[in-house]
This record gives C-alpha cells, structure tokens and sequence, in this order.
C-alpha cells in the first residue's frame, strides 16, 4: 500500500482548521476565560504548520520546513496558554527557549548539514518537551470541579508527547535521509496519532470549559449576591 504523506498532512490541515474555527466560535465559552479560545488559535497554528509541511517540494525550505515547524511548535505555546487559565504560575522563557533552539537546530541541518532524519528527531523531541508542563498543570489542578476532564486531557496530551519520543526514536534506528514525504509507516503513523491524540484533548478541553460553566450555573443558583 502506497502511503501517501501529503494527502493524509493536506487532511490533518483541513481537520485542524475546523476544529480551530469551532473553538473560536464556541458560544457558550465561560466570561473571562479564554482557554478555549488560545486553544483554538493553537489549532490554526498547527494547520497552518502541517499545510507547509505537505508544500514540501513546491515552495522553499524556509517555509515548507522552517516556518512550518516553528508553527507546529508555536502550536504547543498556545496549548500551555490555554490550560493554565490561572492554574500554574505564569510562563516562563522555557518553552519559548525549546521553540528557539529547535528552529536554530532546524535551520542548521536545513541549510548547513542537510538531513531529514535528524529534523525530524529534533522536531518530535521538542514537541514531547512542550507537552510537559502542560500535562503537569492539569493533573496538579485535577481535584474539584472538571477533575475528570482534566485528567483525560492531560493524558490526551500525554500521548502526544509518547508518541513522538517513540517516532524519534524509531526515526533513528530505521530513518532514512529522504525526504519528509516519501512514503514512510513511522512517519505517517505518528502523524495520524498524534491527529487522534490532538482531536481527544480538544473535546477534553471543551468538556473542561462545558463543567466550569455548569459549576458557575450553580453557584449562582444557590446564592442571593
């Protein structure tokens, strides 16, 4: 079976935008939060990452692998803006220093010292970083109202993160130098897990937002103000 990379990259992009848009336009999002919302934005990041990703070949490298990954990766900044919403300390220059360094590293083996395989290593060992923190404020703050909902976030998350150490992992033992969308099961099985695993912590990030707002309804119809 022929696996085709930039079709499935050319459907995660269309899959990714909607549900970007959805977010955006939730309309029962709870007053003052906008974890849904930076949510939202953080899937248009990742649609608009992956689109470069499947123009690999036609436009150049420094939009199809610079530019696009740094997307993806921008992608990961949002995500930590939206489930922290007051539940973590404020961010710090770490995420942003993994987001620096992989561009730089990117664009090294990009321009210097070609090579596919390692960019892809460098791509998905970041990514499993940046979902760290994320994972960690959500099971911190899991007891109470949406203690459910965040716990299957975080392992949504969770299983991003595994699935691309094990896509780097297995990209070093049986990578080859070629490019990105020459037909590759490690390649287009990671990508379509991580579509899953992205997908899940979404409906899990709305069923957040969704009990909150039933908590806040409550609240007040139990209290005179």
């Amino acid at each position: 079976m022929q696996l085709d990379l930039r079709t499935l990259f050319i459907v995660l992009v269309t899959l990714y935008a909607c549900l970007g848009f959805v977010c955006l336009l939730l309309p029962y999002r709870m007053p003052g939060s906008q974890a849904v919302t930076q949510w939202g934005y953080g899937l248009l990041a990742l649609a608009a990452g992956v689109g470069g990703l499947a123009l690999r070949g036609i436009v150049p490298d420094l939009i199809s692998v610079i530019l696009a990954n740094a997307l993806i990766l921008a992608a990961f900044l949002f995500v930590l803006s939206s489930v922290r919403q007051g539940r973590g300390p404020a961010p710090s220059g770490f995420a942003w220093s993994v987001v620096a360094v992989s561009v730089l590293l990117l664009a090294y083996f990009t321009y210097m010292q070609p090579d596919t395989r390692i960019r892809i290593v460098i791509a998905s060992v970041a990514m499993a970083m940046l979902v760290v923190r994320p994972v960690v404020i959500l099971i911190a703050a899991a007891p109470g109202v949406s203690g459910r909902a965040r716990i299957f976030t975080a392992a949504c998350l969770a299983g991003i993160g595994v699935v691309m150490l094990i896509r780097a992992v297995l990209t070093t033992r049986w990578g080859s130098h070629a490019d990105l969308l020459a037909p590759d099961m490690v390649q287009f099985a990671s990508n379509l897990l991580f579509a899953v695993f992205g997908v899940l912590a979404t409906l899990g990030v709305v069923w957040i937002e969704i009990e909150q707002l039933q908590a806040a309804l409550a609240r007040l119809a139990k209290i005179d103000p």
